[in-house]
């Protein structure tokens, strides 16, 4: 399970996702520059408060594959 601390205005959030993610969109139909663009929202915030794009292929075109951490 992935952990993490998130602050906003100096106060800080504890937080804990464990969950896949699923898309139903098949991988042929993905040109080799596709991304995946993720946002973390407040339900007390309007703007974002982390964002992320993973890259989906490697240099040489080649999907990445396997469990990718990031970190907000």
């Amino acid at each position: 399970m992935q952990s993490g601390i998130c602050q906003v205005s100096r106060v800080k959030y504890n937080f804990d996702f464990d969950e896949l993610l699923e898309f139903p969109i098949r991988v042929c139909d993905l040109t080799k520059n596709s991304t995946l663009s993720l946002s973390l929202f407040s339900m007390d915030h309007e703007e974002a408060l982390a964002k992320i794009r993973l890259e989906l292929f490697d240099k040489q075109g080649a999907l990445k594959q396997g469990t990718q951490s990031i970190s907000l």
